[in-house]
């Protein structure tokens, strides 16, 4: 059921695409050979042998922080390319629910003009998947508009070597843990113990041989609970996962949005 827009300003600091701008240098340092999941780190998959080493969460004590790290020359699809950039898709669940991103905060109703309704041969719901893109952009590519500035950074691999990266800092308000659940945001009463924002983002050769080639992707959660909010926590983003090419709907959820924007993806067939 989609809302109409609520009149309360809630801000969820701009999820998503964060500036890099004026970042300090001691929390852009690479941590290679794995995975730190907050400030003291914990036990996450081993990306060691992926094309993801450098990817980090909590990163300058920020919880709900990721910084991935890409590196083309280490995936069987990633060279040559003269452009990797990346894409992201996320899913919003509340106690396990999944949320039409509208319905959680009137603002990002856009989203749900190209988010996937459930398909019922698919073993997970889908619903409310989307490509996560600030309203107005005119490309899929994560970080700015395009240009590959703001959160992310151009990747190659085309006789010399560049890391793709990206960063995210999602964030989940107190406001919609308010009594009532959502009832102060959008009019609806999730009395949520726990809301979760589930991503996946996949590297994509937009110029080169390689062009149109969708190469690994990485999948992270971001979450927030109720007994974080009463304890002052931002909440947790982490790593949970890597695959070697892009989920069934993370393809649909990717055509749903270049078709509504009448993008053409460069190397699409």
């Amino acid at each position: 059921m989609r809302r109409s827009k609520s009149n309360e300003e809630v801000d969820p600091q701009q999820h998503s695409e964060p500036r890099k701008k004026n970042t300090p240098r001691t929390e852009i340092e690479e941590v290679l050979g794995g995975v730190v999941v907050g400030p003291e780190g914990g036990d996450q998959p081993n990306l060691v042998e992926t094309p993801f080493e450098g990817t980090t969460t909590g990163r300058g004590g920020r919880s709900n922080r990721i910084d991935i790290t890409f590196d083309p020359a280490k995936s069987e699809a990633g060279c040559p390319c003269e452009r990797v950039r990346f894409i992201q898709v996320m899913q919003i669940l509340i106690d396990g629910t999944p949320v039409d991103a509208g319905d959680l905060y009137g603002p990002w109703e856009y989203r749900d003009n190209t988010a996937l309704d459930d398909d019922p041969e698919t073993e997970k719901d889908e619903t409310s998947t989307h490509v996560d893109r600030l309203p107005g952009r005119k490309e899929p590519y994560y970080g700015g508009n395009g240009a590959g500035t703001g959160a992310s950074v151009v990747g190659s691999c085309n006789g010399t070597t560049t890391r793709a990266t990206m960063q995210d800092v999602p964030n989940i308000p107190n406001a919609w843990f308010a009594p009532g659940g959502g009832d102060s945001v959008s009019g609806n009463d999730w009395n949520a113990n726990e809301i979760v924002f589930e991503f996946e983002a996949c590297a994509f050769c937009e110029a080169g041989e390689r062009v149109g080639q969708f190469m690994e992707c990485v999948k992270w959660v971001y979450r927030r609970t109720a007994a974080d909010v009463a304890a002052g926590n931002r909440g947790t983003a982490e790593v949970t996962g890597t695959a070697s090419k892009p989920s069934k709907a993370y393809d649909r959820a990717v055509k749903q949005w270049i078709d509504a924007r009448n993008f053409d993806l460069p190397g699409a067939q």
